[in-house]
């Protein structure tokens, strides 16, 4: 995360320089330079992610509140299990009642809409859910570890037309389950068909070759995500139903060690108060979307097709969002190859201090028949780079570059920008 934390008036609420918002915190939670020691580990990533702007306003924090919404996470406040088993002794309880002495055991005698409860601890497993189920911790995701311990397949796989609900853990060192094709994804979570809802989870060191933290052919709803240390394309998600999506808010994705962060294809994607540091490629690439950001910063993004977001063959609104330090082989910031027929609106935000070969902020590559306009409304370009802040390329046809030191508002198709 960039920038400085600074203690405002309310000692539960600090002010966030770069996005100018707020993040509710407890005083306990320490910050060691931009981002937290491992050490300090959950509270403190929470309280980074999620941003909010209600206490600045005067609204109450999230400890007021008394329904089960997750609301200042850095609080403590991961919302309540559905049920509260006695974890004298340890075990995962079906409804609250039925006890077993693992995960595993619990997952197999569940039937369709049980809610399992684990208790706090390490848990080595590999759990296939074939029905509706939720599995949830008691309470901070991080005391209720669900460990793969580096061998073969996802930690949570769920196949066929089912609904899974997994709140308040940690999903560590899981490798990913075989696609069929010799590759392997979803070292945290795999779903094949089904839907996932994923609320105040960890992901810690996962593996495979596609989707280390999450990957998916079906729905996906996650909020109060941190992932950390993937293998590769934290999450990945492509459409093979008509019902596939991706929606993810108030989420972290830091320290990956390969490829592209956040990878989705022919689905509706939305993302909102999400961050991604330090990205080895692309941060987020969207082949074929319907996309809606909206409060999205990205840092230090590496060397793929962009500093900060990749749009192929997609439509959609990018709003608010904030690219600073990437480099890349097109735009620094944002790169747009054949948007077709739709439009892309790119409003408010900053785009900038991103190296490119292309551009040092956008770069766009039409087809001769595609018909999309690309608008930018109230953007900070920033300084620029060393390459042009914008260029622009109609395969086959004519080319541009743009110096847009104090432009905020530009309209770019196939035949240029004015």
């Amino acid at each position: 995360m960039t920038g400085q934390i600074r203690p405002d008036a309310v000692d539960t609420v600090w002010w966030y320089e770069p996005l100018g918002v707020c993040v509710t915190v407890r005083p306990a939670c320490l910050i060691r330079g931009g981002l937290p020691a491992r050490g300090a580990r959950l509270r403190t990533r929470f309280a980074l992610a999620l941003l909010t702007t209600a206490a600045c306003a005067g609204g109450s924090s999230s400890d007021d509140d008394d329904d089960d919404d997750i609301g200042g996470p850095g609080s403590g406040d991961w919302g309540d299990p559905e049920y509260d088993p006695d974890c004298s002794q340890a075990g995962a309880f079906i409804n609250g009642g039925e006890r077993h002495d693992d995960v595993e055991s619990a997952v197999d005698a569940s039937t369709s809409g049980d809610v399992i409860t684990v208790c706090p601890g390490t848990w080595a497993t590999h759990l296939d859910v074939v029905h509706d189920l939720t599995i949830e911790g008691t309470g901070d995701p991080e005391l209720t570890v669900l460990d793969g311990a580096g061998e073969p397949g996802s930690i949570v796989r769920v196949t066929g037309d089912t609904t899974v609900t997994l709140a308040r853990l940690t999903l560590r060192d899981g490798q990913g389950s075989d696609a069929g094709n010799g590759s392997t994804g979803g070292g945290g979570v795999r779903a094949e068909g089904a839907a996932l809802v994923l609320r105040s989870l960890v992901f810690e060191d996962n593996g495979g070759d596609f989707g280390s933290a999450i990957a998916s052919d079906g729905p996906v709803e996650g909020s109060l995500l941190v992932i950390e240390g993937g293998r590769t394309n934290s999450i990945s998600v492509a459409s093979s139903t008509d019902a596939a999506s991706l929606s993810l808010e108030d989420s972290v994705i830091r320290g990956q060690i390969s490829d592209d962060c956040l990878v989705a294809t022919g689905i509706p994607v939305h993302l909102e108060r999400v961050e991604i540091a330090s990205c080895p490629a692309t941060p987020v690439g969207l082949s074929g979307v319907e996309v809606s950001l909206k409060e999205v910063t990205l840092t230090g993004g590496g060397t793929g097709r962009s500093g900060g977001v990749e749009l192929f063959a997609s439509a959609g609104v990018l709003e608010d969002l904030v690219v600073t330090g990437g480099d890349s082989t097109g735009g620094g910031a944002l790169t747009v190859t054949q948007p077709g027929d739709g439009e892309i609106v790119v409003r408010g935000g900053l785009l900038s201090g991103s190296e490119g070969r292309e551009a040092s902020a956008v770069y766009l590559e039409f087809q001769p028949a595609d018909a999309a306009t690309v608008r930018f409304e109230a953007v900070d370009f920033g300084d620029g780079g060393d390459s042009p802040t914008l260029s622009w390329e109609t395969v086959n046809g004519g080319s541009g570059e743009l110096d847009l030191s104090g432009i905020t508002d530009l309209s770019c198709d196939r035949a240029g920008c004015d």
